[in-house]
């Protein structure tokens, strides 16, 4: 099938829609397990399928109200008649029982992404009954899980370590050989599927408990659950005790809660079948987005950092700049220091003269050095490990944790485009 180019252009949820598609009329997740439904279908319910998935492509948005602005804590659950809908976790992990001892011990980072897009409005159950035929194909929504997993090397143990320290490092060192994990399904026949609270693709899974015995209105537990590979599995645990900070752009709403505790568990198992668990512990920023898809790209492109320093207070940093690359950037800082209301500072951002090489042959920097005004604050941002990229529908983007020295040491995660080809130093990833 030949695509026309607006939708090759358009933003990334339209992209993995149509690989959904493809995935699904293969009758099979695009994770590569095996089809959950073998039933056969014809040629005309396969080309009505086509035709009416590209068609929500380019009439879509008309069929969805703007969303309201953000209402917290009703805002909090997933929003069944939004277009599209994101749920986000990037988090930093330690072995220590303390979460706190993944900002200067960190071993292993996650990030994590639940996304469902919707074909029509739904009024009712998210997920589609069968038509009046009885076709299996029909449904109302294709849902996304998208996991990383990276880890520091397993060679840099702690002196003294205990066995069981020795046999955690080794389980997440073995994260490094973890590929990059992508399911697409339909939202039929429990493939995929999402309510006020829980989400699911295949077998990861996001679960949202509202406890009632605490004060705070915003007061969440979440479990995120997500098969890293056949032999390994991971479970985390966190709350959010206030209210996050929720803002709108455009017709896409966003709230993020960060330097989050969490705790968890990595359940691998060996060639026998046995299973051995390691606890985990950690810092993590969460974030959920909904409303109408963005259609198109901008001339301007925005690069974020986020950062969980050692003195309990959390850095925000954005930069924005033209997509060429020329012309001036424009740096934003926001500190959030424990028992104190958020400050803007000025800051100086900038990127290291070694790069690393991508597989898609795009080339980001391998650290980013933040220098303060008063030069209270000195730190280099270095990307742990390896890199992750995304391929939005208008740029290729890479999204990776990152550990922190300097005056202050930490942990984070960094969202970069790549960087314009100059011939500076490259390191192959």
């Amino acid at each position: 099938m030949v695509l026309p180019r607006k939708t090759l252009d358009a933003w990334m949820p339209k992209a993995w829609l149509l690989a959904g598609l493809a995935c699904t009329a293969a009758l099979q997740s695009c994770s590569g397990e095996a089809p959950v439904n073998q039933s056969s279908f014809s040629s005309s319910e396969l080309s009505d399928l086509s035709g009416q998935l590209l068609e929500v492509l380019d009439d879509g948005a008309e069929l969805f109200s703007a969303p309201a602005q953000p209402d917290l804590p009703a805002d909090l659950s997933a929003h069944s008649g939004a277009q599209f809908e994101s749920f986000s976790l990037e988090t930093v992990l330690s072995l220590d029982d303390e979460a706190s001892q993944a900002l200067t011990t960190p071993v292993a980072a996650l990030i994590a992404q639940i996304d469902r897009f919707a074909l029509r409005p739904v009024s009712g159950p998210n997920e589609a009954e069968p038509d009046d035929n009885g076709s299996q194909w029909r449904f109302d929504g294709i849902m996304r899980s998208r996991v990383f997993v990276d880890s520091v090397s397993s060679e840099n143990l702690p002196t003294g370590a205990s066995d069981t320290t020795a046999s955690g490092h080794r389980a997440l060192g073995a994260l490094r050989n973890v590929e990059l994990s992508e399911s697409v399904q339909r939202m039929a026949l429990d493939l995929a599927g999402a309510t006020p609270q829980s989400l699911w693709v295949g077998a990861d899974r996001l679960d949202i408990r509202v406890a009632g015995t605490n004060t705070s209105p915003c007061y969440r537990s979440y479990r995120w659950e997500a098969a890293l590979s056949p032999m390994q599995r991971i479970a985390l645990d966190f709350t959010m005790e206030s209210c996050p900070e929720a803002s709108s752009l455009g017709e896409l709403n966003t709230w993020a809660a960060s330097a989050v505790e969490v705790s968890g568990a990595l359940t691998s198992l060996d060639g026998e079948g046995e299973a051995s668990v390691t606890a985990l512990s950690g810092v993590a920023w969460f974030r959920q987005s909904w409303g109408n898809v963005p259609s198109g790209a901008g001339a301007v492109v925005i690069d974020t950092l986020t950062l969980a320093l050692d003195d309990n207070s959390h850095l925000e940093v954005s930069r924005s700049k033209r997509r060429s690359g020329r012309g001036p950037k424009t740096v934003s800082a926001t500190l959030h220091a424990q028992g104190k209301a958020p400050t803007s500072i000025e800051l100086m951002w900038e990127d290291s003269a070694e790069s690393l090489l991508a597989a898609s042959g795009s080339a980001y920097p391998q650290s980013i050095a933040l220098r303060s005004a008063d030069d209270s604050l000195r730190v280099t941002a270095t990307v742990m490990n390896r890199l992750s990229e995304a391929n939005t529908g208008s740029d290729v983007r890479a999204h990776v944790p990152v550990v922190v020295t300097g005056t202050h040491t930490g942990v984070g995660f960094v969202s970069l485009t790549a960087l314009p080809v100059d011939g500076s130093d490259q390191v192959g990833l």
